[in-house]
């Protein structure tokens, strides 16, 4: 779900563009800023956004009951946050490096799946997750 750059931007701007109101979070907040304001003037739908980190529990959690708040429901759960960190394994910072890339390419996705599932069944709503090219393609280290 993080729409403040690359894929997640573009795909926020075209469903806003559909007629979509959008939450946009991410880690920057000019791009979230700047994702939220194009929502709103080029496309005059409704925009949030919501700054934070997806490995964070507790933010994942306010991530959805704002968006409930401001929206009253969820229609679309983008799933688009990932990260590509590469670390040989004889790295001392390895199982660091790997435990970051769990916890926001799998971790992060599963838990606000979970957390969004009774809106999305509500609504009759979908989920769109993305994945890196190295899911069928590994990064030599």
């Amino acid at each position: 779900m993080r729409s403040s750059s690359g894929i997640g931007r573009e795909v926020a701007l075209k469903l806003s563009s559909l007629g979509a109101d959008v939450v946009i979070t991410g880690l920057e907040e000019d791009g979230i800023h700047e994702v939220v304001n194009t929502c709103q003037t080029q496309y005059k739908r409704r925009a949030i956004g919501v700054f934070g980190d997806l490995t964070d529990d507790t933010f994942v959690k306010s991530l959805v009951d704002k968006t409930i708040v401001e929206f009253n429901t969820i229609d679309i759960l983008v799933n688009n946050a990932g990260i590509l960190m590469n670390s040989g394994i004889e790295n001392p910072e390895y199982i660091n490096t790997f435990d970051r890339i769990i916890r926001v390419n799998v971790r992060a996705m599963q838990l606000l799946t979970q957390l969004s599932v009774p809106y999305l069944v509500a609504s009759n709503g979908c989920i769109v997750n993305t994945s890196s090219v190295c899911a069928a393609k590994p990064v030599q280290s």
